[in-house]
Parts: C-alpha cells; structure tokens; sequence
C-alpha cells in the first residue's frame, strides 16, 4: 500500500451535510427569484411602452386623408347654405347661424309637428264629485 493512508471520514463530524434538503429555504430562493423575474418584466413593459408613445408622438400625424377635405367642404355646405329638401312637404335646409336667430327670435319653432298644430278646444270641466255621504262613527261600548 502507499505510505500515505487517508483515514476514514467520520460519519457524525460537523462537515458532513445533511441528506435532507432544506425545502423551506429553497422555496423562498425560488419565490424571490420569481418576482424579481416580475419586476424586471414590468419595468421592460413600461419602458417599452414609454418608448412606443414616444415614436408614436414624434411621427407626423399631420397627415390628411384623402377624404377628409370633401367631407368638410360636405359639412360647411350643409352647415351654411340654403336648400331644398322637400318642397311638397316643406322641408329646407337653412344656414346653423341663420336657425340660431329664429330660435331665439320665437322658442316655440322647436316644439314638435304635432304639438305646433292648432291644438282643439279644450275640454269641458269635468264635474265635480258629489261628496261623500255622512260617515256612521261606531264608538266603541266603553265609550257610550
């Protein structure tokens, strides 16, 4: 054999782990480790987001569509000129501005079709009931 032997290790010395895993400690490595995951998504979340409003603000958004010119001069004409909607039941378009000064001029043109009409003559009173007979107060015997 050599020279040099080592001796055996003693199996209840101090350096000796234990076979039992501590589950406790190592379930609270894994859930500090998961939020710190959490946090650090969240905060790349915000960041990104914060960079995406950014972009977005600094495009130019001037940009007209080709529509939208013909639908404003659509607007501004229907807002401000006279027309014809239909004559034989006499509906026309007037000017906003124009609306405005007869409304103020006479509220009652906003009443509705039905209630702008001649209302009928009103109806008659209706008569009054006749009051109600004399009441029988029963007293009770102790008060006879």
């Amino acid at each position: 054999m050599t020279e040099r032997q080592e001796a055996p290790a003693a199996s209840a010395s101090p350096g000796v782990e234990a076979d039992a895993l501590p589950v406790v400690q190592v379930g609270l490595w894994v859930l500090a480790l998961l939020g710190l995951v959490v946090i650090v998504v969240l905060a790349l979340w915000q960041y990104f987001d914060a960079v995406s409003q950014r972009e977005l603000v600094a495009q130019d958004l001037s940009q007209v569509p080709p529509a939208l010119p013909e639908l404003r001069a659509r607007d501004r004409r229907l807002l401000n000129h006279y027309e014809v909607v239909d004559a034989p039941r006499g509906l026309f378009r007037i000017p906003v501005a124009r609306a405005m000064e007869l409304l103020a001029a006479d509220p009652a043109l906003i009443a509705p079709l039905e209630l702008a009409s001649p209302s009928p003559a009103p109806l008659a009173p209706s008569p009054t009931p006749a009051p109600p007979a004399a009441a029988r107060v029963i007293l009770p015997a102790a008060a006879r």
